[in-house]
């Protein structure tokens, strides 16, 4: 069904800024030569915590992610991907909202049962908090270039 589909691609999404993210932050230890111990110190937490978000096995806020922007004095932009990545996770999210209510206005009209309805709220919702991370994400560029 398109709503699992969709899911499934939110999820991934996600994964794949978090692995972007990760990745960013060792690159930027390793480049100044330092350990993950000493950046944990840095960041006023354990090693084994900064370890765990390093390697992608924690999720990372964004109250952890201006810290360790701070730490290494670059733009907390610079931990996604490029602004051509950007934009395309911005059209996927677009065209998924529209299917999403394609299948809502689906629904509507052929009056189907409350199962279907149901996923579709579901996968509204997904939307949403992806449509935040997105804002947020697009905030944080605006901050950046001012």
């Amino acid at each position: 069904m398109t709503n699992n589909k969709n899911s499934e691609e939110i999820e991934k999404s996600a994964e794949v800024l978090l692995q972007n993210v990760k990745t960013k932050i060792r690159q930027l230890r390793e480049a100044k030569n330092l350990s993950q111990e000493e950046i944990a110190r840095l960041l006023n937490m354990s090693t084994s915590g900064f370890s765990k978000i390093e390697g992608g096995n924690n999720d990372i806020n964004v109250t952890r992610l201006s810290q360790i922007a701070e730490v290494f004095k670059t733009p907390i932009v610079d931990f996604f991907p490029n602004n051509t990545t950007n934009n395309k996770t911005i059209h996927t999210t677009a065209q998924q909202i529209n299917t999403v209510l394609n299948d809502v206005n689906h629904c509507v009209v052929q009056q189907e049962p409350q199962k279907e309805i149901e996923q579709l709220q579901q996968s509204i919702k997904e939307l949403e908090t992806r449509l935040v991370l997105i804002e947020t994400h697009l905030k944080n560029l605006l901050v950046t270039k001012s």
